[in-house]
């Protein structure tokens, strides 16, 4: 994989190095796959709504590979609107930019 293959987000960083797998079998509660949005959020609310559990998020890339990583939440110039609010939940003052 090429650094800025994966997306606008990742291209200024530094290329990750590759963890290497989990040694021998893991049982748990809960076994996600994919660590996308879908995936972390949902291993978010079941632990927090169970403490107890064993979860595991399996992710083939890393957590945040693909769409999402690719689509998380860009602000573009062509909406002036969407700007202005962002930049007041930000808790800047609106520009005229």
């Amino acid at each position: 994989m090429r650094n800025g293959d994966v997306s606008f987000w990742y291209r200024d960083l530094p290329i990750q190095e590759r963890r290497a797998p989990l040694p021998g079998d893991r049982t748990v509660d809960v076994a996600i796959v994919g660590g996308g949005f879908t995936g972390l959020w949902t291993a978010y609310y079941l632990k927090r709504a169970d403490p107890t559990l064993e979860i595991a998020v399996i992710e083939r890339e890393f957590a945040g590979f693909g769409a999402s990583g690719a689509t998380a939440a860009g602000c573009r110039r062509s909406s002036p609107a969407r700007a202005t609010a962002t930049r007041r939940s930000a808790g800047a003052p609106p520009s005229s930019a």
